[in-house]
Formats: structure tokens, C-alpha cells, sequence
């Protein structure tokens, strides 16, 4: 059996927001065979994510928190699927590829 290289995008959100229960804050965002794919694919998806992560920042500062609840707030998540971008919009956030176990092919 042959081993095919598996690669991760990885959205690596600032230390800051790291907690006990989730002390590494990150989200896997795409895996797959080809490296190259994945930055092509983080080229179009890093301007996204910055303009997602301004235009929620503008969300927060036009809704004072009173107006939701951490366990819902309509703004980011609307804002997230309207860039087709992932995780939390969280400014500060970076990305990194990353080679992680590959899969037997048969």
C-alpha cells in the first residue's frame, strides 16, 4: 500500500482567546492531497476572512452586547456565510498549512 500525503489548513485564532477548556483555538478549515490547491485556495480565502472579520467588528460596534446572547448572535454568523468563510471572525487570526497523516491508497 502506497501513503498519500494528506495537508491542512489550519485558522489559527490569537492566544488570547485560548481557555481552559480549549487552551489551542483553531479550526481545521480544508484537507487536501495537493499543497499547492490549499494556498491557492488560502489566497482567495485570507481576503474574505479579513473583510468578514472588519465587517463583523463594525457589527459589534453598531449592536451593544445587551442586544444578544453569547449563545446566539445573528450578526457574525450571517456575516460568515455571506464571505463563505469559517469559524469564529475573530481579527488577529492566521493561517497555516500544515502535513498531517496521510491515508493508504490501495
Amino acid at each position: 500500500m502506497k501513503t498519500v500525503e494528506m495537508f491542512a489548513l489550519l485558522q489559527l485564532y490569537p492566544p488570547e482567546v485560548s481557555s481552559d477548556e480549549n487552551p489551542y483555538p483553531l479550526d481545521i478549515i480544508a484537507l487536501d492531497t495537493s499543497k499547492v490547491r490549499l494556498e491557492r485556495y488560502l489566497a482567495s480565502y485570507r481576503g474574505r476572512y479579513r473583510e468578514a472579520c472588519a465587517e463583523s467588528d463594525r457589527w459589534d460596534q453598531d449592536h451593544p452586547s445587551e442586544e444578544w446572547s453569547d449563545e446566539y448572535s445573528p450578526g457574525p454568523p450571517k456575516i460568515a456565510e455571506a464571505y463563505s468563510v469559517y469559524g469564529s471572525l475573530i481579527t488577529g487570526t492566521t493561517f497555516k498549512i500544515v502535513r498531517c497523516l496521510g491515508r493508504h491508497a490501495r
